[in-house]
């Protein structure tokens, strides 16, 4: 009698800590989501601020390299694989590197650096460092604490110019923010932050990168496309006369198993609530933009989308269509 009664005491017991945990957790999404649609409001606002005029005089270049360092497929079993992004751009006599990667385990030499030695890619190569934007995938596993890193222990950076969306700091290398169109170099730009408010994550500004090619047009290289592809896209016309030749990039297309770790994390940092998910129709309405705008040149990154998204881009792209793995050089 004693045993079941108190068994009947631990169930009772287990039942009200239950009870008191889904509470707590309610009132968690319920504050997540009230943030949320105050953001979306506040992004709202701002947008409607900001004046955006054509470049003038916009200059290009001829050659242009694009080679992923970090991502989330790679070319071979001696380079290491992460849901981060890294890539070094070479635009003429300009190097660029495009994010550091997630360095989720906080290692050093992280696996940027590894894939770099692999790679023969010298640090002292690097001309400029763009940070999309500040996401922990994209800034060395930092980001939201306003620092970026290349790796655990602090790798010297010599007449680095680093380009970030908002306030950041790495050791004494000079950072410039990026709020505006910019012009950083012969030929190439940044678009100027797109915000958009992010469930969980609040509001998060990204920069692309716009690089002009010379009888080509405008290629966009693309961190995690959190503005949407529509968003970039109309910045960049607003920006250039020069058509939109190429898309390499991120695109956060979580398709596929819905229940697979990857597709929950996404769509909880996603700009939509998370319960509501991704549709296959947005990731087919990207498509027919990029065709209807004649995108000669298109990647999405593996990183945030699934691989049933990046078939469906190979499909209607067909030979226009460049995997974007680490070690595989994309050529223009």
């Amino acid at each position: 009698m004693f045993i079941k009664e108190r068994g009947g005491f631990i169930l009772n017991k287990l039942k009200f800590i239950l009870l008191i945990f889904l509470v707590v957790l309610a009132l968690i999404i319920i504050l997540l989501t009230i943030k949320f649609y105050k953001d979306k409001e506040i992004v709202k606002k701002q947008m409607k601020q900001i004046n955006i005029s054509e470049f003038q005089n916009v200059d290009s270049i001829k050659n242009l390299s694009i080679l992923p360092i970090v991502e989330y497929d790679t070319k071979n079993s001696d380079l290491l694989a992460e849901a981060g992004v890294s890539y070094l751009i070479r635009a003429d006599n300009r190097t660029i590197l495009f994010d550091v990667g997630f360095n989720k385990n906080n290692e050093h030499p992280s696996l940027l650096l590894k894939n770099m030695k692999n790679l023969n890619i010298n640090i002292n190569e690097i001309d400029d460092i763009f940070i999309s934007h500040n996401h922990p995938d994209h800034t060395g596993g930092h980001g939201l604490d306003g620092t970026f890193s290349l790796s655990k222990e602090n790798v010297k950076l010599e007449n680095v110019i680093a380009y970030t969306p908002e306030k950041m700091e790495y050791n004494n290398t000079k950072v410039k923010v990026v709020n505006k169109p910019k012009r950083l170099s012969k030929g190439i730009y940044s678009t100027g932050t797109i915000s958009r408010a992010i469930w969980l994550m609040g509001i998060t500004k990204e920069q692309t990168l716009a690089i002009n090619l010379e009888n080509k047009g405008i290629v966009l290289i693309i961190g995690c496309g959190h503005p949407s592809i529509k968003s970039i896209i109309k910045r960049a016309e607003d920006l250039f006369d020069e058509p939109i030749y190429g898309v390499i990039g991120g695109l956060h297309y979580p398709i596929s198993n819905k229940f697979s770790y990857k597709s929950i994390v996404q769509n909880i940092v996603a700009p939509k609530l998370p319960w509501k998910g991704y549709k296959k129709s947005e990731v087919y309405n990207s498509i027919d933009l990029l065709i209807k705008k004649d995108v000669k040149v298109v990647g999405i990154s593996p990183h945030d989308s699934s691989k049933w998204t990046i078939n469906q881009f190979k499909d209607r792209f067909k030979s226009s269509y460049k995997n974007i793995v680490v070690g595989k050089k994309i050529d223009f």
